[in-house]
């Protein structure tokens, strides 16, 4: 194999070049809104990071709530996280392992 080129579903960034990156499956799942902060009208934002593995899903070991302007939010993403379906990251077609950071607008309206 070619040495430039990373073993199928070792973990690269974003920022690795030629990446396809990974893409939200529409309507997978969507973050929920806290209803107690919904009910308030408390709007925030929620940063996060995980490692989309080859099957395209969360690995949940690996999810991180960076920044939450309200636990919440960090609550509320952390179980999207979980439950989203992604389309993997691929190298020259090749399914990897992306580390990905996930910023999170939350917005009462």
């Amino acid at each position: 194999m070619d040495g430039r080129w990373p073993a199928a579903g070792s973990v690269v960034s974003l920022r690795f070049p030629e990446l396809e990156p990974p893409e939200l499956v529409p309507l997978s799942a969507s973050p929920e809104y806290p209803v107690s902060l919904l009910s308030k009208g408390i709007r925030g934002t929620v940063v996060s990071a995980a490692i989309i593995d080859t099957t395209g899903r969360a690995d949940p070991a690996s999810i991180r709530i960076v920044t939450a302007s309200e636990s919440a939010f960090g609550t509320a993403m952390e179980r999207f996280l979980k439950q989203a379906r992604w389309r993997p990251g691929r190298y020259h077609g090749r399914p990897m392992r992306v580390c990905v950071v996930i910023p999170m607008e939350f917005s009462a309206r």
